[in-house]
């Protein structure tokens, strides 16, 4: 996420002292127009990408207000500027506010959805609304049967997909992304106690084709420590690949949904240590009434957690009882990585962050990852590199006690991690990392934000194991990006058989390249650049290999494995 993040001089000169700030701008901010000579947003050309920082001094006072065109705001409240900038203050003693833009920027628009005013913000904002599609060829199935499959990993006729809340929820547009290969008959349907309006705008039956875009009203996002009926059920008459993306200004939460068939009753949390005013998150949907929930709380610096009036602590037990289609957020300014959740029935887990910053560069962004049943956690980790010199970091959670070892740059170093804790690493966009246990581990990748240019800021991944490898996928390159690539980790014998669209690697396209022993094999680690769209990978000779999506944009970055589970 970025914020056009500026320091202005107070309108009232007392005692005075002087400091130096740092205007960060990227990719053209308007002007404000309106603003005196010497107090307005540093002016830039269209479109011109800016990746210095320009030191600036001037003289402030000590009014404990942030002033703009001549109105004082309180520290952390928020204000607009037309209908171009929603405000907020940041630092009142050095006169400094952050903005970004006020309505939602839509990079695609699926033909059957049309924008009607946003309910949040009508006088400004549009949102999109996409009503049923009628069916003008061979009428659907109005309930395709599943029934049994056998595709392994991560692609399925059934799944479940919510929306956790970003730290800046108001201008998000919720994609879910449905791939085939040849079409496929599809149902989405939701609670019949949902509230009918809602329900309206999501339950749909069709004929779909090798690729669909879903977008998903924003009042069916979660809330906080309430019951409720949002989340949604996808049901298809063929084996599909499904991914969400909830994109916003500068800030995208991605993930790889699984399969019903593949959900279990036992669950580990990860995500990351938060700053101040940032959560850690996990939400929780049953697919089936009468679901017996337990919730182990693993809490960092053990901070305690107040849920329905009852303060809860580190090992504290809190139990939950669900009904098919209902869900609840747990939100908390601890690190939740490493609580513990299983069930009377399968359940479906997301974990992440609102919004999470990891470093001294950039800013914070939505992290959301749908959690693989610890009954599907492997052993063995191969983790690429970021691009775009984003340094990874490497976030290892073990399941029970454990002794792995981690191997960069050919050199080694063996830790050992007790049940449910947590252990991290950094890499930087030229090396990988081999990991290896003698019991079954989490390995989440976590992308930072450039150090030399403004591409990206935190994202997260969960690391496909090397026994989770497929020999194919079919997943879509989302819009909206600078750069897009794939991490490919295969066996250096089967390289030359891997095939992109139906086409052989183009070195061109390869910006990286590393050999990684595993006991006697070498796998080839790979990184390819793609465009946006649906993407074919596969090995002719039926060879397994795994795969990491990425994509960066100006303070902005995803990333989603094609698959996390054991096949």
């Amino acid at each position: 996420m970025r914020f056009l993040s500026v320091t202005y001089p107070k309108v009232t000169a007392s005692v005075t002292t002087t400091k130096n700030r740092t205007v960060n701008v990227q990719t053209a901010p308007v002007a404000l127009s309106t603003m005196s000579s010497n107090n307005r947003i540093p002016e830039y050309s269209t479109g011109v990408t800016h990746t210095t920082r320009s030191l600036v001094t001037y003289t402030l006072n000590t009014t404990p207000a942030c002033v703009y065109k001549g109105v004082q705001y309180a520290p952390g409240q928020k204000f607009y500027d037309g209908c171009q900038y929603i405000c907020k203050c940041i630092d009142p003693k050095a006169g400094q506010y952050s903005c970004s833009e006020r309505c939602a920027k839509l990079t695609i628009l699926p033909s059957s959805c049309i924008l009607i005013s946003d309910p949040r913000d009508p006088a400004c904002c549009t949102v999109p609304f996409c009503p049923p599609n009628p069916v003008t060829t061979e009428a659907p199935n109005n309930n395709p049967q599943p029934g049994t499959t056998t595709a392994p990993g991560s692609r399925g006729k059934e799944f479940l997909v919510l929306f956790t809340p970003a730290y800046f929820d108001d201008l998000v547009t919720k994609s879910v992304y449905i791939t085939s290969d040849n079409g496929a008959e599809m149902n989405i349907s939701t609670s019949q106690r949902l509230d009918p309006n809602l329900k309206s705008q999501i339950d749909r039956t069709d004929n779909i084709s090798t690729v669909e875009h879903i977008i998903f009203p924003i009042a069916f996002e979660l809330k906080s420590f309430k019951k409720e009926l949002k989340s949604a059920i996808i049901k298809t008459s063929k084996d599909v690949f499904v991914i969400s993306h909830d994109d916003g200004i500068d800030t995208v939460g991605s993930t790889t949904h699984i399969p019903l068939h593949k959900l279990s009753t036992k669950y580990t949390v990860v995500s990351i240590t938060n700053k101040a005013d940032e959560k850690s998150q996990m939400a929780i949907a049953s697919i089936q009434d009468g679901t017996v929930i337990t919730i182990t709380f693993h809490m960092e610096h053990n901070m305690p957690l107040l849920i329905e009036g009852k303060t809860y602590h580190e090992g504290d037990m809190f139990t939950l009882n669900l009904d098919h289609f209902e869900t609840y957020l747990i939100e908390h300014t601890s690190d939740l990585t490493g609580t513990a959740i299983e069930s009377s029935h399968p359940i479906a887990v997301f974990s992440g962050n609102d919004c999470a910053e990891l470093d001294s560069y950039g800013a914070c962004d939505h992290l959301v990852e749908q959690l693989p049943p610890i009954t599907s956690v492997d052993t063995t980790y191969i983790v690429p590199p970021n691009s775009d010199n984003r340094d990874t970091l490497i976030r290892i959670t073990a399941i029970d006690d454990s002794n792995f070892t981690y191997t960069i740059d050919r050199v080694s170093k063996m830790v050992e991690l007790k049940r449910l804790d947590s252990f991290g690493i950094e890499i930087d966009s030229r090396q990988t990392c081999l990991v290896e246990s003698d019991r079954s581990i989490f390995v989440t990748r976590f992308g930072l934000h450039s150090k030399t240019s403004e591409m990206g800021d935190p994202s997260m991944t969960i690391v496909p194991g090397i026994h989770q490898y497929l020999d194919y996928y079919k997943i879509v390159v989302p819009p909206g990006y600078n750069h897009n690539y794939v991490s490919i980790m295969m066996k250096q014998f089967s390289t030359k058989f891997l095939r992109i669209n139906g086409n052989v690697l183009n070195v061109k396209d390869m910006f990286f390249e590393e050999n990684v022993v595993v006991g006697q094999e070498t796998y080839t680690v790979r990184s390819i650049n793609l465009i946006e769209g649906e993407i074919s990978v596969y090995s002719t000779q039926g060879d397994r290999f795994g795969l990491m999506f990425a994509g960066v944009t100006d303070y902005e970055a995803y990333g989603f494995s094609g698959n996390s589970l054991l096949p």
